[in-house]
């Protein structure tokens, strides 16, 4: 179902587990064919666990990439890098979902959060770590079916921790202990079931709209209307900085 706001909601059912993820012009390309047409080892391709939002219907899970580096002068690109800063909403008392990340391991050196990336500069050796945002979830979490739960974590879907801190479903090695999941879920969800609220936005986008409420934003905009057009986006950023230094002190 389309949203009225142009997103897609699914209402019946989990969302889809690795489809937004721009690899080439495919959705989904083989790890053989990425080795046999371009100098990498893929070490990992998989679904990324724990990147979904929770809820009756959970959202998709993203998808992990990592591959390493054999030749010099490598200069790697990367299209669709979205929701790097906030989360895929969740609606209707589900929880929003994680945003996507990219990491960088230089040879000898660790790994390093880089975030989204235009043109990255590699040497033989490097690895980088892909990670797509996982969709949020819809509906209560406690309404989901306990089956469910267990057939994601049975899947390496859902960790044994988040499934207890989301749905209130305790694992005893690999199966429901049912007493446990039942004092789990009466704390976890004791409160009475009052209407969730429609959307969760996630905890960076409330803390973004702390600081940037719409009277700040229309006040910038109107700042800025008195600026030439040519100068008009390096002063925003200017604008922008300068709150930002002002609200971390």
């Amino acid at each position: 179902v389309l949203g009225r706001q142009g997103f897609e909601v699914m209402t019946a059912k989990d969302g889809i587990d690795g489809v937004d993820f721009s690899l080439g012009s495919l959705r989904n390309v083989p790890t053989e064919a990425l080795e046999s047409e371009m100098p990498v080892l893929v070490t990992h391709y998989g679904l990324r666990p724990d990147s979904s939002g929770h809820g009756e219907h959970r959202g998709g899970n993203g998808v992990e990439l990592k591959v390493r580096i054999f030749t010099p002068h490598t200069m790697m690109t990367a299209r669709g890098m979205e929701r790097y800063h906030f989360r895929p909403w969740g609606l209707n008392g589900g929880t929003a979902g994680t945003t996507g990340f990219t990491r960088l391991r230089r040879p000898g050196g660790e790994w390093e959060e880089i975030g989204q990336i235009d043109l990255l500069h590699l040497d033989p050796g490097c690895e980088v770590h892909f990670g797509t945002q996982g969709g949020g979830g819809w509906g209560r979490p406690q309404r989901r079916p306990l089956e469910d739960v267990a057939r994601d974590v049975a899947d390496g879907l859902t960790s044994p921790a988040a499934a207890a801190k989301a749905y209130g479903v305790i694992f005893l090695e690999g199966e429901i202990d049912e007493e446990a999941t039942r004092l789990q879920r009466a704390t976890l969800f004791a409160l009475p079931d009052a209407e969730p609220a429609q959307f969760d936005f996630g905890s960076e986008r409330l803390a973004y709209e702390a600081v940037w409420s719409d009277d700040l934003h229309a006040a910038l905009n109107a700042a800025l209307q008195e600026v030439p057009a040519t100068l008009r986006h390096f002063m925003r950023l200017q604008l922008i900085d300068a709150v930002r230094q002002e609200t971390d002190n």
